[in-house]
């Protein structure tokens, strides 16, 4: 556990139904992860989650339009105050996870069926691969944003950090890890 980054990607996520299927779930994952789920947060929040938007139907949304303006080019915090007002909620998480993710080499999360299915990999959840998604999506719009403030080491700090993700992802023994890696 203390060299396993998908344990800090646990420890990050929300509790049922926020980031987590269900809290049998989550206990189980922490089981496998071989330690204790953290009682309260601090947690990453994904942007959508920010806004207090659903998966789904809010495409139309002005905010989440600029949000991938922020990932596609530099950025200011004139030019787009919602996306710092996340920056400054949640620069501490996107910390840790450069932190954790530059510091550990290993990335294993246990597979765990919904409750109630066979013991199947067709059945195996993986809420955390959106969990990753985030929080990729999070440190390309930070990196964007240094840019624009003239902090290329640390534009490049974030940078590295999404690549390092991705091959943690990518060691999953199956595809759908792969497309998201």
């Amino acid at each position: 556990p203390e060299n396993n980054f998908a344990v800090d990607v646990a420890m990050m996520m929300p509790p049922a139904p926020a980031g987590w299927p269900s809290e049998v779930f989550r206990e189980k994952v922490f089981k496998g992860l071989g330690v204790k789920k953290p009682a309260d947060g601090p947690f990453f929040v994904r942007y959508r989650k920010f806004l207090g938007k659903r998966n789904g139907g809010e495409a139309d949304d002005p905010r989440l339009l600029r949000w991938d303006g922020a990932r596609a080019g530099p950025w200011n915090d004139e030019q787009y105050p919602e996306g710092q007002h996340w920056l400054d909620e949640q620069g501490g998480a996107l910390d840790r996870i450069v932190k954790s993710v530059n510091q550990k080499d290993r990335y294993y999360f246990p597979l765990i069926t919904a409750e109630g299915e066979p013991e199947a990999i067709e059945t195996v959840l993986l809420p955390w691969l959106n969990q990753l998604r985030g929080m990729a999506r999070g440190l390309q719009a930070r990196a964007e944003w240094k840019i624009a403030a003239g902090d290329l080491d640390g534009a490049w700090a974030d940078v590295q950090a999404m690549h390092r993700m991705a091959n943690h992802t990518m060691r999953e023994p199956y595809m759908i890890p792969w497309l998201v890696g």
